[in-house]
């Protein structure tokens, strides 16, 4: 599971967040490294945690398990993670915010968070501790895809509406069968301006199509926000 993020001609950390390690998720983002890299320097990083290959591999599971598949926490003390599971347990957690924090110090400035599926969830909760000050990250938006909230109890005092005031944009399945839509639309509601984007597809990163044209409005938009140099269209990439 991992993530990245990106300052424009950001850099944005990347995180794969899904039981992947940094280079199964780059390739997994080849089509939307491809759309958005004139404007994005994506830096990937390895969630902490190595998912023991004992761990139900079952469509219950976040992501199907790996060779070398990594976590950004489990929900439970056998280190295993469903995204439908209430727990009261987070274990590992604490671990992979200090690993984000230390990835910002060592490898940034980082302008933006990117995560998908588990990593999207932990993308939300890092800009969630920014926002309550008890993070030295400094983001100034957030791309979430196919995230949700947590069912741990532990992170209930993180989620507040309204919270994160940074500019966020979250791309959500209409038939996304690993997390469904109204479970990835349950964290909207803590982002001040969120800005949501659905697609017709499922647990994956959809980058044809309008969904192009939503991200790339959206880097614009951050590239004023970061006040960075002015986007033009002649930069974009087509997709093949």
């Amino acid at each position: 599971v991992k993530f990245y993020a990106w300052q424009l001609k950001w850099r944005t950390i990347t995180r794969c967040f899904g039981r992947q390690d940094g280079q199964s998720f780059k390739s997994k983002l080849g089509g939307f490294r491809k759309v958005t890299k004139s404007v994005l320097d994506l830096v990937f990083i390895d969630a902490p945690h190595v998912i023991p290959e004992s761990s139900n591999a079952g469509g219950s599971i976040v992501e199907p398990n790996a060779p070398g598949g990594r976590g950004w926490w489990f929900s439970s003390s056998q280190k295993s993670f469903n995204a439908q599971e209430h727990t009261d347990v987070c274990v590992g957690f604490n671990d992979s915010v200090k690993a984000v924090e230390k990835a910002c110090c060592s490898l940034g400035p980082f302008d933006g968070i990117l995560g998908f599926s588990q990593g999207a969830a932990m993308a939300a909760l890092v800009l969630c501790l920014q926002s309550l000050g008890k993070s030295t990250t400094n983001f100034k938006f957030g791309v979430l895809i196919a995230g949700f909230k947590s069912r741990s109890t532990l992170h209930d005092v993180l989620y507040t509406d309204g919270l994160v005031k940074v500019p966020t944009l979250h791309i959500v399945g209409d038939t996304d069968a690993v997390i469904p839509k109204p479970q990835a639309m349950e964290i909207v509601p803590f982002f001040e301006s969120p800005q949501v984007v659905c697609h017709p597809g499922g647990h994956f990163i959809p980058t044809g199509g309008s969904c192009k044209t939503d991200y790339l409005a959206f880097l614009r938009e951050m590239l004023q926000v970061c006040g960075q140099c002015q986007f033009t269209e002649n930069n974009e990439e087509p997709l093949e």
